[in-house]
C-alpha cells in the first residue's frame, strides 16, 4: 500500500493506492455517533452507503468537492480518474495547494483526501483519461460521477454504465457558470443520449467562467444524487437544473428514447419521450 506521501513522482498514466484511518473511535459510550446526524435524515442508510464503491471521474472543480464529500459522508472505497495536472488557474476552485502545482491531479487528490476520510478507508488516483480503452474494464463500482468538461468522457462513461449495469451521475455548469444541470443515468433507465442526443464527441466545453460557489453547488447535487441511489432511494427526480443567482430551480423525469443512438439497440421501449431543455 503506497503512502500518502507517494504522488511525487509519479507518471501520467499510473495508478496510485492510499489508505486512510478514518477518524478515531468513541471514546465514552455516551459520545453521540460519528455520522448521527446525517442517519437522522429520511431514507438515509449508512451501512450501504459505506458498502458502496463509488468512482469519480475528473478531479477538478466538480470531482474534487464531490470526491470530498463521499470522503465525509463515510464512504470507505473511492476511485477517482483523471488525465491532468493541476496549474495556477486551479486553486481558486479546485482543492489543492501550492505544492500540488504541475502535479498529476488524481494523484494529489487522493493524497489531500485521506485526513478527512471520516472512515478507514481506500481511495485510487488514476492519472489516465476515461476513454474508450477503459469502458471495456469492469472497475467494480457501485456508483459512477462524471464532472469533466468534455463530452467524450461523458459518453464513455454512459457506456460503461449501460455495459457493466452500473448508475452514472453526470454534473455540469452552463456556459455562464451560473446554472448548474445533475442527471442520474439509472440503470434500465434513460441514458445520457436520451437527454442529450446531440452531445459531439469532439467538443470541449472549458469551465472558463465557473466560480467556486458553482462547483459547491454542482457537488451538492452530485452527492446527493449518488448517495441516493447506492441506498435504494428513489424519491429525487433524476433530473435537475438549479442556479447560483435564483433565476432557475427545475426538476424532470426524462424517459427511454426508442430510438436512441446509445441504449435502444439492447433493450425493447415502449415509453413516451419527455424532452427536457438539457443544453448549456
Amino acid at each position: 500500500m503506497s503512502s500518502a506521501s507517494s504522488p511525487k513522482g509519479f507518471a501520467l498514466g499510473s495508478t496510485i493506492e492510499l489508505s486512510a484511518r478514518g477518524f478515531p473511535p468513541q471514546s465514552h459510550p455516551m459520545e453521540a455517533d460519528l455520522f448521527c446526524r446525517q442517519s437522522a435524515m429520511p431514507g438515509h442508510d449508512q451501512s450501504r452507503l459505506e458498502a458502496a464503491k463509488f468512482g469519480v471521474i475528473g478531479a477538478g472543480g466538480l470531482g474534487s468537492w464531490i470526491a470530498l464529500g463521499l470522503a465525509r459522508m463515510g464512504a470507505r472505497d473511492l476511485t477517482i480518474i483523471e488525465p491532468d495536472s493541476f496549474d495556477r488557474s486551479n486553486a481558486p476552485r479546485q482543492f489543492m495547494f501550492g505544492e500540488d502545482l504541475f502535479r498529476p491531479k488524481a494523484h494529489v487528490l487522493s493524497k489531500n483526501l485521506i485526513p478527512h476520510f471520516t472512515n478507514a478507508a481506500r481511495v485510487r488516483g488514476i492519472a489516465s483519461a476515461f476513454d474508450d480503452d477503459v469502458v471495456g474494464v469492469n472497475l467494480g463500482l457501485d456508483a459512477l460521477i462524471v464532472g469533466v468538461d468534455n463530452n467524450e468522457a461523458r459518453l464513455a462513461a454512459s457506456a460503461y454504465g449501460l455495459r457493466n449495469a452500473v448508475p452514472i451521475v453526470f454534473v455540469m455548469h452552463s456556459r455562464d457558470g451560473l446554472r448548474v444541470q445533475a442527471f442520474l443515468q439509472r440503470v434500465g433507465g434513460p441514458c445520457l443520449s436520451c437527454v442529450l442526443p446531440n452531445l459531439d464527441p469532439l467538443t470541449f466545453a472549458p469551465c472558463a467562467t465557473v466560480s467556486i460557489a458553482g462547483c459547491f453547488l454542482a457537488a451538492g447535487h452530485a452527492v446527493a444524487l449518488a448517495a441516493a441511489v447506492v441506498m435504494g432511494q428513489d424519491r429525487l427526480p433524476i433530473w435537475r437544473e438549479t442556479s447560483l443567482d435564483g433565476s432557475t430551480e427545475r426538476t424532470g423525469t426524462p424517459l427511454r428514447v426508442p430510438t436512441c443512438r446509445m441504449c435502444s439497440s439492447d433493450r425493447k421501449l415502449s415509453e413516451t419521450t419527455v424532452a427536457l431543455p438539457l443544453g448549456l
